[in-house]
Protein backbone atom coordinates (compact mmCIF):
# COMPACT_ATOMS: atom_id res chain seq x y z
CA UNK A 1 0.00 0.00 0.00
CA UNK A 2 1.37 3.44 -1.13
CA UNK A 3 0.68 6.54 0.75
CA UNK A 4 1.36 9.26 -2.34
CA UNK A 5 2.68 13.22 -2.12
CA UNK A 6 -0.14 14.65 0.04
CA UNK A 7 -0.09 18.13 -2.32
CA UNK A 8 -2.17 21.07 -0.27
CA UNK A 9 -4.22 23.48 -2.63
CA UNK A 10 -1.88 26.56 -3.10
CA UNK A 11 -4.49 29.14 -3.30
CA UNK A 12 -2.19 31.91 -4.09
CA UNK A 13 -1.59 30.22 -7.56
CA UNK A 14 -2.61 32.42 -10.62
CA UNK A 15 -2.05 31.81 -14.25
CA UNK A 16 -1.03 29.14 -16.15
CA UNK A 17 -4.78 28.14 -17.77
CA UNK A 18 -3.42 27.19 -21.07
CA UNK A 19 -0.89 24.34 -19.73
CA UNK A 20 -3.63 23.35 -17.01
CA UNK A 21 -5.87 23.06 -19.83
CA UNK A 22 -3.83 20.83 -21.66
CA UNK A 23 -2.65 18.48 -18.33
CA UNK A 24 -6.23 18.26 -17.81
CA UNK A 25 -6.91 17.37 -21.19
CA UNK A 26 -4.19 14.12 -20.53
CA UNK A 27 -5.63 13.34 -17.16
CA UNK A 28 -9.65 13.12 -18.83
CA UNK A 29 -8.10 10.75 -21.39
CA UNK A 30 -9.06 6.84 -21.31
CA UNK A 31 -5.78 6.15 -22.55
CA UNK A 32 -1.94 6.07 -20.65
CA UNK A 33 0.35 9.19 -21.61
CA UNK A 34 3.20 10.12 -21.40
CA UNK A 35 4.21 14.71 -20.58
CA UNK A 36 7.26 16.08 -21.06
CA UNK A 37 7.46 19.51 -19.70
CA UNK A 38 9.98 21.65 -19.47
CA UNK A 39 11.38 25.32 -18.72
CA UNK A 40 14.03 27.27 -16.96
CA UNK A 41 14.83 26.35 -13.42
CA UNK A 42 12.29 28.20 -10.67
CA UNK A 43 9.85 29.12 -13.49
CA UNK A 44 7.37 27.21 -11.80
CA UNK A 45 6.94 23.75 -13.38
CA UNK A 46 6.79 21.54 -10.23
CA UNK A 47 4.18 23.97 -8.86
CA UNK A 48 2.12 23.66 -12.34
CA UNK A 49 1.90 20.19 -12.11
CA UNK A 50 1.17 19.28 -8.44
CA UNK A 51 -1.12 21.75 -8.45
CA UNK A 52 -2.79 20.27 -11.58
CA UNK A 53 -2.60 17.10 -10.41
CA UNK A 54 -2.80 17.21 -7.14
CA UNK A 55 -6.37 15.05 -6.61
CA UNK A 56 -3.75 12.36 -8.16
CA UNK A 57 -1.74 9.83 -6.76
CA UNK A 58 1.27 11.16 -7.43
CA UNK A 59 4.60 9.32 -6.63
CA UNK A 60 7.08 11.88 -7.00
CA UNK A 61 11.09 10.83 -8.55
CA UNK A 62 13.62 14.03 -7.95
CA UNK A 63 16.77 13.46 -9.56
CA UNK A 64 19.79 14.41 -7.44
CA UNK A 65 22.51 17.50 -8.60
CA UNK A 66 25.54 15.06 -8.31
CA UNK A 67 25.78 11.65 -8.67
CA UNK A 68 26.13 8.84 -11.76
CA UNK A 69 23.89 6.18 -12.37
CA UNK A 70 24.39 4.07 -9.14
CA UNK A 71 23.76 7.05 -7.14
CA UNK A 72 20.11 8.18 -8.57
CA UNK A 73 18.91 4.76 -8.53
CA UNK A 74 19.54 4.57 -4.84
CA UNK A 75 18.15 7.77 -4.03
CA UNK A 76 14.98 6.88 -6.08
CA UNK A 77 14.19 3.60 -4.44
CA UNK A 78 15.02 5.59 -1.15
CA UNK A 79 12.19 7.88 -2.47
CA UNK A 80 10.16 4.39 -3.22
CA UNK A 81 10.74 3.16 0.26
CA UNK A 82 9.17 6.44 1.75
CA UNK A 83 6.36 6.05 -0.33
CA UNK A 84 5.50 2.20 0.68
CA UNK A 85 6.56 2.96 4.06
CA UNK A 86 9.14 -0.15 3.63
CA UNK A 87 12.90 0.41 4.31
CA UNK A 88 13.94 -3.05 2.91
CA UNK A 89 12.93 -1.13 -0.52
CA UNK A 90 16.32 1.18 -0.27
CA UNK A 91 17.96 -1.75 0.19
CA UNK A 92 17.59 -3.30 -3.12
CA UNK A 93 20.35 -2.58 -5.40
CA UNK A 94 19.78 -2.57 -9.30
CA UNK A 95 22.06 -2.13 -11.97
CA UNK A 96 19.69 -0.76 -14.78
CA UNK A 97 16.68 1.26 -14.72
CA UNK A 98 14.62 -1.31 -15.99
CA UNK A 99 15.02 -3.06 -13.04
CA UNK A 100 13.79 -0.04 -11.33
CA UNK A 101 10.98 0.77 -13.57
CA UNK A 102 9.72 -3.40 -14.03
CA UNK A 103 9.78 -3.32 -9.67
CA UNK A 104 7.71 0.45 -10.08
CA UNK A 105 5.78 -1.09 -12.45
CA UNK A 106 3.93 -3.83 -9.75
CA UNK A 107 2.86 -0.49 -7.53
CA UNK A 108 0.79 1.30 -9.99
CA UNK A 109 -0.91 -1.96 -12.19
CA UNK A 110 -4.41 -0.54 -11.70
CA UNK A 111 -5.82 3.07 -10.56
CA UNK A 112 -5.51 6.49 -11.08
CA UNK A 113 -1.35 7.17 -10.68
CA UNK A 114 1.17 9.84 -11.86
CA UNK A 115 4.67 9.19 -11.80
CA UNK A 116 6.74 12.22 -11.95
CA UNK A 117 10.11 12.22 -12.31
CA UNK A 118 11.73 15.66 -11.94
CA UNK A 119 15.17 16.80 -12.86
CA UNK A 120 15.22 14.12 -15.53
CA UNK A 121 18.30 15.67 -16.77
CA UNK A 122 20.40 14.69 -13.14
CA UNK A 123 18.11 11.42 -12.97
CA UNK A 124 19.21 10.22 -16.19
CA UNK A 125 22.85 11.62 -15.64
CA UNK A 126 22.64 13.19 -18.84
CA UNK A 127 22.54 9.79 -20.38
CA UNK A 128 19.98 8.00 -22.77
CA UNK A 129 19.89 4.45 -21.21
CA UNK A 130 17.01 5.87 -19.03
CA UNK A 131 14.98 6.77 -21.63
CA UNK A 132 15.49 3.95 -23.52
CA UNK A 133 14.85 1.54 -21.11
CA UNK A 134 11.88 3.95 -19.33
CA UNK A 135 10.77 3.07 -23.43
CA UNK A 136 10.80 -0.95 -23.04
CA UNK A 137 9.13 -0.66 -19.77
CA UNK A 138 6.08 1.34 -21.21
CA UNK A 139 5.39 -0.53 -23.90
CA UNK A 140 5.25 -3.86 -22.01
CA UNK A 141 4.21 -2.88 -18.94
CA UNK A 142 3.39 0.27 -17.44
CA UNK A 143 1.17 1.23 -20.47
CA UNK A 144 -1.51 -1.61 -19.43
CA UNK A 145 -2.67 0.80 -16.79
CA UNK A 146 -5.14 2.98 -18.93
CA UNK A 147 -5.10 5.97 -16.15
CA UNK A 148 -1.63 6.25 -15.66
CA UNK A 149 0.25 9.50 -16.25
CA UNK A 150 4.20 9.56 -16.57
CA UNK A 151 5.21 12.92 -16.57
CA UNK A 152 9.27 13.82 -17.54
CA UNK A 153 9.83 17.03 -16.11
CA UNK A 154 13.47 19.15 -16.52
CA UNK A 155 15.09 22.71 -16.57
CA UNK A 156 17.87 21.44 -18.83
CA UNK A 157 16.02 22.21 -22.02
CA UNK A 158 18.63 21.01 -24.44
CA UNK A 159 18.59 17.65 -22.85
CA UNK A 160 14.78 17.54 -22.54
CA UNK A 161 14.65 18.19 -26.23
CA UNK A 162 17.75 16.55 -27.81
CA UNK A 163 17.75 13.50 -25.49
CA UNK A 164 13.90 12.75 -24.62
CA UNK A 165 11.59 14.87 -27.49
CA UNK A 166 13.90 14.26 -30.23
CA UNK A 167 14.87 10.59 -29.14
CA UNK A 168 13.75 7.35 -31.35
CA UNK A 169 12.86 5.80 -28.28
CA UNK A 170 9.71 7.89 -27.43
CA UNK A 171 8.86 8.77 -31.47
CA UNK A 172 5.05 9.21 -31.06
CA UNK A 173 4.61 8.12 -27.41
CA UNK A 174 4.94 11.84 -26.02
CA UNK A 175 1.09 13.06 -25.46
CA UNK A 176 1.72 16.61 -24.70
CA UNK A 177 4.80 18.79 -24.71
CA UNK A 178 4.97 21.72 -22.77
CA UNK A 179 7.47 24.60 -22.77
CA UNK A 180 6.74 26.20 -19.57
CA UNK A 181 7.96 30.28 -20.34
CA UNK A 182 8.10 33.14 -17.47
CA UNK A 183 4.26 34.64 -17.07
CA UNK A 184 3.09 36.65 -19.57
CA UNK A 185 2.49 40.66 -18.54
CA UNK A 186 -1.03 40.52 -17.57
CA UNK A 187 -0.37 37.46 -15.49
CA UNK A 188 3.21 39.17 -13.92
CA UNK A 189 0.61 42.10 -12.48
CA UNK A 190 -1.72 39.87 -11.44
CA UNK A 191 0.85 38.36 -9.25
CA UNK A 192 2.67 41.62 -8.59
CA UNK A 193 -1.09 43.08 -7.43
CA UNK A 194 -1.61 39.59 -5.71
CA UNK A 195 1.89 40.19 -3.52
CA UNK A 196 1.15 43.48 -2.97
CA UNK A 197 -2.41 42.89 -1.25
CA UNK A 198 -0.61 40.35 0.92
CA UNK A 199 2.36 42.44 2.05
CA UNK A 200 -0.19 45.52 2.89
CA UNK A 201 -2.81 43.10 5.18
CA UNK A 202 0.12 41.80 6.77
CA UNK A 203 1.44 45.43 7.74
CA UNK A 204 -2.12 46.25 8.91
CA UNK A 205 -1.82 43.53 11.07
CA UNK A 206 1.23 44.35 12.36
CA UNK A 207 0.30 48.05 12.91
Amino acid sequence: MLSPCNILKNRDFLGRQEEMRALLEVDSRPDPSIVVVYGRRRVGKTELLEQTYRERNILKFEGLEEGGRARQMEHALYQLARYANDTSIEKLRFTRWLEFFDYLGRFVEHGVWTLYFEELQWLASYREDFISELKYAWDNTLRRNPKLVVVLCGSASSFMVGKVLHSKALYGRVFKEINLRPFSLSEAAEFIGRSRSAFEGVRKEAL
